[in-house]
């Protein structure tokens, strides 16, 4: 074993030289070198005592605190490589960085409750935990071998994960203590990335030189004002961050202070600026700024550059390489070029990584030979000094009309402008549809954009002037301190775009585009645009599947989420059009129910709520193909919240204004429609005929109502196993648990309130006839099966007969057999050949089916007043709701492109709300 050589010794020595000294003050209280090397000694034992193989993986699952600290010594005293994940990380995101790393053992190391995975073995970093006898360590532990593992930012693209010995943080730790007269006596931040690289020069420098190191609160970095006092009250001595992490030090004065304590501030993973080295040095008169350069394959940092207090180029050079490296730069053939020309910077080093990680399996140690090179993807020159400057990444280039545009020379030109503090410009188009966005942080909470844009026009060429310019309070920032590039495109996905050169598509391609676009309202549609990527819901899918009906002659099973160029890969002939097409057994089922229901609310026949029953199946299957998958893929809510939004505004725009007439006409003004609470009321006893018929309550809005609240517990479980208790595949979990909470519902709830209901059934007006309670579990299992294909499929059926079996002494034959007749033909025939000319009625009879339901008894009053039998009213009510959903739609779209439009400038409104015009 190679003493120095492994991460942890110099800690262990430290610990003996001074025991009584801090080590870690943090929210958690403070430690001493001596209780710090206890309690990682007894978590190593605890590690050891797992029987883990020497080369497999232990995941720290941490927030920031001293667990964190506790638990990275332990693994390396245990002689086991480990990998740390931020608990600040998203669920879906932890779970995907586990599938990668695939390690053996979990330390939990934060406030979790329980491991996010239940099939791995854990321990609980406990900082109250007595020491036993220090285990015996590791005989074989060699400084070649895998010490620690590294995932890249991820900021884009996937994430991927190196393996790293124990020499490259050796080399650093002891590069820079010796660089930077660094002693016991200092004390250092951890504000770095709890994923990233430099967390461990946060942790291991200071431990390796008996200083302290200190933590603030997660909740102190990223409120304004809060780093400040922090570090007025921490007095750091020296910290590693990130430019923007810097500008939440500097955004705020600490009410006249000064940080006299701070000597160093190490800055890296984002471009260093003149005016934030500046900020620093005003706030803290006696610190230098030191540029660190490096990527996650070369490990903390390549090369670094002392910095000007004063003066100095406005992007600080990267430098030289720190011991043990050398940078070169390259041309596109992998040539050397001469100084002052630009290239792709290459590091040289025997300190890189060991390689990734695939499929759970950590890479050997290089053989000896020439040290390995690692190619950085950023772009620089070296200067007549030797220092090397970068200019960018080679993937923010752009080629716009034929000019190379480099992105950060747009965002350094916006840094220049008056009431500019910080800026990052994007590409939110593609390669050959670039279009450039930049994003503004400004000072002091307004900007002038004419002015702005003129300070662009001065300074740069028009090829190079943004496109589009946002103004954002704050740029999000990922839990590493840098710029979050996926949140700001994010934020823009809705806002128009440059139309797609229809020229550059097929015949087909072209014809979906200019059809969808005419159903969104969006301009920024391509042929890789997707009905779900668009952000479809119910209120788009008929006109969306009329579009592609048109153009494609078949519309495939899984369109939703098939891309308009995949779409128009199967399109069929046009000649092949027969008179016959298919349609989904979805919409057919849901246009016949609907009819039903209808007809049988015009007292043209009984159904005895059948129509009900299976119109509320098919919704409930609608929702699981549709906004169940989507919420499934993308992890969050929209979805329902379109959903509800659909739903509630027409429903008060039409109860209310009938709500306050009948106020004024004191004709039984009831709540309960705009309470949506018309499905929780015990009807039964009240006079269902007459003029004082359900006491003026709007009974038939029970099943709108019902079918609301069961959105909204789906909501509540969604957020409950997403956010509470951090499960994986929440949307799937929370439909389980609907079918669940659905079958108490039905049958045990009924059966406490009135035992005698399996004899005798319920009354149709009855609360248990109406209650979401009843239907939550109709309308779970038919989401699952919208949701789920094969074999899970099969289960789902089974379950549902069983269901149906069940309901029929309480609820009848009528409002249960249709449910699963409906079920099982959904299951055996998806799709039903019907003649053409039906298909267009079919889908608007069924996109429309909330209009109908909820107008119906309107045309039945107006055709009462003209003495229209109700045979001839029944079709004229469906064909009014079809025509009132055609106008909704054709508004709702129209206003959404107005609204779409507005935010497209949002600068110019800014600027007018704040000049109060």
């Amino acid at each position: 074993m190679a003493g120095s050589t492994l991460i942890h010794t110099k800690f262990e020595a430290q610990a003996l030289r001074r025991p009584g000294a801090l080590a870690i003050s943090s929210p958690d209280g403070a430690l001493s070198y001596a209780e710090l090397e206890q309690l990682s000694r007894r978590h190593a034992a605890l590690i050891d005592e797992a029987k883990l193989g020497r080369r497999d993986v232990v995941a720290i699952l941490a927030d920031r605190g001293a667990p964190v600290v506790v638990a990275a010594l332990a693994c390396a005293r245990a002689g086991r490589p480990f990998v740390i994940l931020d608990l600040a990380y998203p669920s879906q995101r932890l779970a995907a960085l586990i599938d990668i790393c695939r390690p053996k053992l979990l330390l939990l190391a934060g406030k979790t409750t329980a491991a996010p995975r239940s099939d791995l073995p854990s321990i609980r970093i406990d900082l109250d935990a007595a020491a036993p006898p220090t285990p015996a360590p590791p005989q074989d532990l060699s400084p070649d071998d895998p010490a620690y593992l590294l995932f890249t930012s991820g900021s884009t693209g996937t994430p991927k994960c190196v393996a790293c010995s124990h020499r490259p943080l050796v080399n650093f730790v002891g590069w820079q203590a010796q660089s930077f007269a660094l002693t016991d006596d200092d004390r250092f931040t951890l504000l770095s990335g709890l994923s990233h690289d430099p967390i461990l020069r946060d942790i291991f420098t200071p431990l390796s030189l008996g200083a302290s190191i200190h933590i603030p609160p997660q909740a102190k970095i990223t409120v304004p004002g809060g780093l400040i006092d922090w570090f007025v009250q921490a007095r750091p001595t020296a910290a590693h961050m990130t430019p923007p992490l810097g500008h939440l030090l500097t955004t705020v004065k600490p009410g006249g202070k000064t940080l006299d304590d701070l000597r160093y501030v190490f800055w890296g993973g984002d471009v260093l600026r003149r005016g934030l080295v500046e900020a620093v040095a005003a706030l803290a008169p006696g610190c230098e700024s030191v540029n660190f350069y490096g990527a996650t394959e070369t490990p903390q940092a390549a090369s670094f550059h002392r910095v000007p207090r004063t003066g100095g180029e406005i992007r600080a050079p990267i430098g030289t390489g720190i011991d043990g490296f050398a940078l070169e730069i390259r041309d596109e053939q992998g040539r050397a070029v001469r100084d002052g020309v630009a290239g792709e910077i290459v590091v040289r080093s025997e300190f890189l990584t060991l390689g990734y990680v695939k499929d759970g399996r950590l890479p050997e140690a290089p053989s000896n030979g020439e040290p390995p090179c690692y190619a950085t993807g950023d772009i620089g020159y070296r200067r007549p000094d030797g220092q090397l400057a970068i200019q960018g990444r080679r993937d923010d280039q752009v080629k716009v009309r034929g000019h190379r545009v480099e992105l950060a020379e747009i965002t350094a030109c916006a840094l220049k402008a008056p009431d500019v503090r910080q800026a990052t410009t994007l590409n939110l188009g593609s390669a050959d549809d670039v279009r450039l966005c930049c994003f503004i942080e400004p000072k002091h909470g307004r900007l002038d954009v004419e002015v702005l844009r003129r300070h662009f026009a001065r300074k740069l060429p028009v090829y190079m002037a943004p496109d589009q310019l946002v103004a954002i309070p704050r740029l999000p920032l990922l839990p590493n301190g840098k710029v979050d590039r996926l949140a700001l495109i994010a934020s823009q996905t809705a806002l128009p775009a440059r139309p797609a050169r229809l020229a550059d598509l097929t015949r087909v391609e072209a014809a979906l585009v200019e059809g969808w676009r005419d159903c969104f309202r969006r301009g920024e549609i391509t042929s890789a645009s997707s009905f779900a990527s668009l952000g479809g819901d119910s209120l788009s899918y008929v006109s969306a599947y009329l579009s592609l009906e048109e153009a494609l002659g078949r519309v495939p099973d899984s369109w939703t989420t098939m891309t308009i160029a995949e779409l128009a890969a199967v399109a069929e002939p046009i000649a092949s059009k027969s008179r016959f097409i298919e349609v989904e057994t979805a919409m057919l089922l849901r246009a016949t129910a609907i009819a039903v229901v209808v007809g049988s609310h015009f007292h043209l026949f009984f159904s005895g709520g059948a129509g009900t029953s299976a119109l509320l199946w098919v919704s409930g299957c609608i929702f699981g193909n549709l906004q169940l998958r989507v919420m499934a893929q993308a992890g969050n809510l929209q979805p329902v919240w379109r959903l509800l939004k659909s739903i509630l505004l027409p429903l008060y725009l039409l109860e209310l204004p009938q709500f306050l007439v009948k106020l004024v006409t004191h004709y039984h003004p009831q709540l309960s429609s705009l309470l949506l609470s018309a499905d929780l009321i015990d009807y039964a006893g009240m006079p269902l005929s007459g003029p004082d018929a359900y006491r003026g309550h709007e009974y038939f809005l029970w099943y709108i109502h019902a079918v609301v609240h069961i959105v909204l517990a789906y909501a509540a479980l969604m957020l409950l196993t997403k956010y509470v208790l951090k499960l994986r595949h929440p949307a799937v979990v929370s439909a389980l648990a609907a079918v669940a909470i659905g079958f108490a519902g039905r049958f045990l709830l009924p059966t406490l309130v009135a035992p005698d209901v399996w004899a005798n059934g319920v009354s149709p007006v009855s609360y248990f006839n109406h209650a979401p309670t009843t239907h939550l579990a109709t309308f779970a299992l038919a989401a699952l099966s919208g949701l789920m294909k094969g074999r899970w499929r099969i289960a789902i059926l089974a379950v549902t007969l069983a269901y149906v079996g069940l309901s029929l002494p309480i609820y009848g034959a009528a409002d249960s057999l249709p449910i699963a007749v409906v079920a099982g033909l959904l299951f055996v025939a998806p799709r039903l050949s019907v003649p053409r000319a039906l298909s267009t009625p079919i889908y608007l009879v069924a996109g429309a089916s909330f209009f109908i339901y909820l107008l119906q008894f309107k045309f039945l009053l107006v055709f009462g007043h003209l003495h229209f039998p109700n045979l001839v009213a029944w079709p004229c009510a469906i064909a009014g709701g079809v025509a009132a959903w055609s106008a909704w739609t054709w508004g709702s779209r129209r206003l959404a492109a107005a609204w779409a439009s507005m935010r497209a400038q949002p600068l110019r409104f800014w600027r007018l709300d704040q000049q109060g015009v």
